[in-house]
């Protein structure tokens, strides 16, 4: 079972400066604390770190956005794709029945 107790003075303190409502605080108080949380939290710390940081990256350069618009762009030619499929289908079941 992973060890995910933190001391009372640190949830406390943290617990501060998360109802002062200061993002960049909070942000601080973890990265300046982050060795005296448990080694799982740790962890679960630094991946939501490195998570956020790579959407920020990502979109700062464009590459969601770019993916998104790809995609919507494929998804429109298979749509089409799909259409044209069905009415050759269409066409095909109506020759056979004449």
């Amino acid at each position: 079972m992973p060890n995910t107790i933190i001391t009372k003075e640190l949830r406390e303190e943290f617990m501060k400066v998360v109802e002062a409502g200061d993002e960049a605080a909070a942000r601080t108080f973890l990265i300046d604390h982050l060795k005296e949380f448990p080694p799982d939290m740790q962890d679960a710390i630094t991946v939501a770190f490195l998570e956020e940081a790579l959407v920020k990256k990502n979109t700062e350069d464009g590459l969601i956005s770019d993916f998104q618009t790809k995609g919507l762009a494929a998804l429109d030619v298979l749509g089409k794709a799909k259409e044209e499929l069905e009415k050759h289908a269409k066409l095909a079941e109506i020759k056979e029945s004449v």
